[in-house]
């Protein structure tokens, strides 16, 4: 059976111009690229198709896909060369025209609104427009929307077992093409109605790792993060959701609790709102301040689509105020999800005796009352500083730069929308890290590494999918029997119109520049056997706590029963 000839083809013999060049001519393509569509080795973008329609009047949808073969006009039938002499000049093609013009003249104003709003004088690295964003398990990933597999740099390369949960986001600050709609528009849609995202830090380690990430946080959108004055008219993506607007400034949702009065000074420089920083005896009181605070600052909004709990584990005082502030979270906001952020010690050892049964108490909270745990280990940390980050000695600022890097990749889907799509909410993005089983805690951790690290000097062009392939790879120790994975790159596309109107997979800027906060990295995320073998061994250390010292004394000063401290030792082995 003769194998039916491409529409394009029956399409150009129903017009004057017969010929593949004079065809080609006509629709304003190379010869090459006709050819290619009609012999099927190329494929006819979405913008060529609808130039052949205002041309013709011929369905673009027949032309992608072809109606047994045949091209087709705008009401279905065979299209001949009287439909093609009729659609000139007629008042359908003069209405088809002018739409496209006036959708192009949008366009434009869209992109030089950005092209403004992008033109920041202090780093040529921000603000980001977009998070592309998908999820699915890896052996239906090849059933995604084409444009969604190319944006988010999937490829068939992504080796992981079939029913693996896999999670891609790229965050991007696109190439200019004034040709194309510009990203983010159906994410506007989401300023009519604002989530509302809070962090909650509990304790002073807790507190300095939010403070590193609102430092992160504003400098991706655009906002000054010494007084939160936005750095041009408006900050940029979804802002709304982590911010609020008083008095012409983005004033953070954020809270700050457990803080000696000295310890605020950083706090107190005119981003934070002073009724967040709350200082003074840890307990029921400053729990209360903080829901009031929370509820005065989600009060358009109804209620906190999500929390993030900055927590210190190790302090006996920090560790009770975190764990209470959860269990006071969950009983005035149940429909909020809550998402634990803490540090484990070095090697599982830490220097405050009573640091197991603290760190045993606040993860029986957790498992009990949280919807998702971002655990990182110091030693891991330290590890990814020194070898990654070309940071010799690293301490607590340089561990804290590098969780606030994972953190603001794994938020980035929170707080920017897609090319066609508005941002996520925290409860999907918990979902995904489920892996599909909602009744267990989802306990991750995460690593990033600088854009360069993963790069191959051998390569003139590197592409999105080949990146997130070196991640995956990178990420190898997180990925190996995890039921769920996320990969999150930030990345810089190279100029050009070809990144939205072709099928091309988009290619990587890269600058070359090494630091946590500079915006051009790649970030792994999943359940880690690191995390559990450190709290099996703080449960071990919990076990000879409690044999060698004297219990009954610990438990009284930690305020619970000597049974509720052994049954909490028992839940961190599960």
């Amino acid at each position: 059976m003769p194998k039916p000839k491409h529409p394009l083809r029956q399409l150009r013999a129903a017009t004057p111009f017969g010929t593949q060049a004079a065809f080609a001519a006509f629709i304003g393509v190379p010869v090459g690229v006709l050819q290619a569509l009609e012999s099927g080795r190329g494929r006819l973008t979405s913008k060529l198709a609808a130039r052949v329609r205002e041309l013709t009047g011929a369905d673009e949808i027949e032309l992608l896909r072809g109606a047994g073969g045949a091209a087709a006009t705008l009401s279905g039938r065979r299209y001949t060369a009287e439909d093609f002499a009729a659609w000139q000049g007629s008042a359908a093609q003069t209405e088809d025209r002018a739409r496209r013009v006036a959708q192009e003249q949008a366009w434009r104003e869209g992109w030089q609104k950005l092209a403004c709003d992008a033109a920041a004088p202090s780093d040529a690295l921000v603000p980001w427009q977009t998070c592309e964003f998908g999820s699915a398990e890896a052996r239906a990933w090849k059933e995604m929307t084409p444009a969604q597999q190319r944006l988010t740099g999937w490829s068939a390369e992504l080796s992981l077992p079939p029913r693996t949960r896999l999670t891609l986001a790229v965050q991007a600050a696109p190439p200019w093409n004034p040709e194309a709609p510009p990203p983010g528009l159906a994410a506007a849609n989401a300023e009519l109605f604002p989530p509302c995202y809070f962090t909650v830090a509990a304790g002073s380690g807790g507190c300095r790792m939010a403070n590193t990430f609102w430092r992160a946080v504003c400098r991706e959108h655009a906002v000054n993060s010494s007084d939160g004055q936005p750095i041009h008219d408006s900050p940029t993506g979804n802002w709304r959701g982590f911010f609020r607007s008083q008095s012409g400034r983005c004033e953070p949702h954020a809270v700050f609790t457990g803080l000696e009065p000295g310890e605020a000074g950083d706090l107190e420089s005119g981003l934070f709102s002073g009724g967040g920083i709350l200082c003074g005896r840890a307990g029921e009181d400053m729990a209360q301040a903080t829901l009031s605070f929370i509820e005065a600052h989600s009060e358009d909004a109804g209620s906190p689509a999500g929390i993030f709990l900055f927590a210190s584990l190790e302090g006996g005082t920090a560790s009770a105020l975190g764990s209470l502030l959860l269990e006071r979270l969950r009983e005035r906001f149940p429909s909020a999800p809550v998402m634990i952020i803490a540090v484990l010690p070095v090697s599982g050892v830490s220097p405050v005796v009573g640091a197991p049964l603290h760190i045993a108490l606040a993860m029986q909270a957790i498992r009990r009352h949280a919807g998702a745990a971002l655990l990182f280990s110091t030693d891991q940390l330290h590890g990814q500083a020194r070898k990654f980050w070309g940071i010799d000695s690293p301490g607590y600022d340089e561990a804290n730069l590098l969780i606030s890097e994972c953190l603001a990749a794994l938020t980035a889907p929170l707080r920017f929308g897609g090319t066609d799509a508005p941002p996520v909410d925290l409860t999907e993005i918990i979902a995904c890290l489920q892996a599909g089983d909602a009744g267990r805690l989802p306990v991750i951790t995460g690593h990033c590494w600088p854009i360069t690290v993963l790069a191959d000097r051998r390569l003139k062009t590197i592409t999105l999918p080949w990146l997130m392939q070196r991640t995956l790879r990178a990420a190898t120790s997180l990925t190996r029997e995890a039921a769920a994975v996320m990969l999150c790159l930030r990345v810089h596309l190279l100029a050009g119109g070809e990144f939205i109107i072709s099928d091309d997979p988009p290619a990587i800027d890269l600058s070359g520049r090494i630091g946590p906060g500079l915006h051009e990295s790649a970030s792994g995320f999943a359940p880690s056997p690191v995390i559990g073998s450190l709290l099996r061994r703080l449960a071990r250390q919990a076990h000879e706590v409690m044999a060698t010292q004297n219990a009954a004394e610990l438990c009284r000063d930690l305020g619970v029963t000597e049974a509720t401290v052994r049954s909490a030792i028992s839940d961190m082995t599960c």
